[in-house]
């Protein structure tokens, strides 16, 4: 069976939205936070979906080092999603009171510039994805034309931007 991953699962939505919508699809499911992994844990035993979501805590892919499909096959992901942080350091002080004070800070704090995460992503993801796996990430606004560039120059070539609901540049789709 094909399987995905969720970078950065937070509390398991991605994972979940997947396993739901795609039935015979397998999840790995990666965060460095423990206490968001016990949320993700328990959504997917509530949503039924604890047979089809593996769990792993890691910052970034050290946990899926080893990782095989069988003997000599190492685990590659036909999809990889994401939701890293995007918000620049220096805007997180003003966000509204339901995000700043309920997030973690290191699910919403991107560095400098609010790219951190996807300099990671950018440079070492495609490894992970099999031949012809996709990854999608969520940024923010006004991040589009600073990660085109960014993946563009990791050697990503098939780059996309898709708009959310509010018509604005939303998720990237690498290839």
């Amino acid at each position: 069976p094909a399987v995905a991953l969720d970078w950065g699962t937070g509390s398991g939505c991605l994972a979940l939205a997947l396993a739901k919508s795609v039935p015979h699809l397998q999840v790995v499911a990666v965060d460095a936070s423990a206490d968001a992994l016990r949320v993700a844990r328990a959504n997917a035993i509530a949503h039924r979906l604890a047979d089809r979501i593996r769990f792993h805590q890691s910052h970034g892919f050290a946990a899926l080092e080893g990782l095989q499909t069988g003997p000599d096959h190492p685990l590659r992901f036909a999809a990889i999603v994401t939701n890293p942080p995007y918000i620049p350091t220096a805007d997180i002080a003003g966000l509204s009171p339901e995000v700043r004070d309920h997030d973690p800070r290191m699910a919403l704090d991107g560095g400098s510039d609010g790219l951190d995460c996807f300099r990671e992503l950018a440079k070492v993801a495609k490894f992970w994805l099999n031949p012809t796996g996709k990854m999608f990430l969520e940024f923010g606004d006004g991040q589009a034309a600073a990660l085109r560039e960014l993946f563009a120059s990791a050697g990503w070539s098939d780059i996309a931007v898709e708009k959310d609901l509010s018509d604005r540049d939303r998720v990237l789709i690498v290839a």
